[in-house]
């Protein structure tokens, strides 16, 4: 006789290829349990939850519109541009090798946002309102797609 998880089983064939599956069982639901939560509970505020408006390049704050025309010129290249303020900071999370999200703090209040990887970048802060393209390849030399493409403000509460 032998203790298995406190109780005794016969060391028959039968009665272990009994104990093997039920082990089985309980390390893929604890392998499914541990998937589920790490894709349920990501950090921070998807960005598409947040309050969004489209918006022309007309439409624009002024110097948002100056960082889009000036972007060469100043030799960005970080993919985050914060117009007036710092307190706006970028992490990276990966998923293995892979890029999963952008994750924007406000270092002020700790706020965090998930950024999806496949939105066009920069993303451009301003007066707590983060501005994407809609569309990508906005940003070349020598191009009027700047003033061609529409915009999305999302307020970052």
């Amino acid at each position: 006789m032998s203790k298995f998880f406190g109780i005794e089983y016969r060391l028959v064939l039968r009665d272990r290829i009994i104990v093997m599956k039920k082990i089985i069982y309980i390390v893929a639901s604890i392998v499914f349990l541990v998937f589920f939560l790490i894709t349920f509970f990501k950090e921070g505020k998807n960005i598409d939850d947040l309050k969004q408006e489209e918006l022309s390049y007309k439409q624009l704050p002024k110097e948002v519109k100056k960082e889009l025309q000036n972007i060469f010129l100043k030799g960005y290249t970080d993919d985050i541009i914060v117009i007036e303020t710092g307190q706006y900071k970028k992490s990276i999370v990966k998923t293995g090798p892979w890029i999963d999200y952008v994750l924007l703090e406000n270092t002020n209040t700790k706020a965090l946002y998930r950024i999806a990887r496949d939105l066009p970048y920069p993303y451009i802060i301003y007066r707590n309102k983060l501005y994407l393209s809609k569309h990508h390849n906005v940003i070349m030399i020598n191009s009027n797609n700047i003033f061609l493409s529409n915009y999305i403000e999302y307020i970052l509460e």
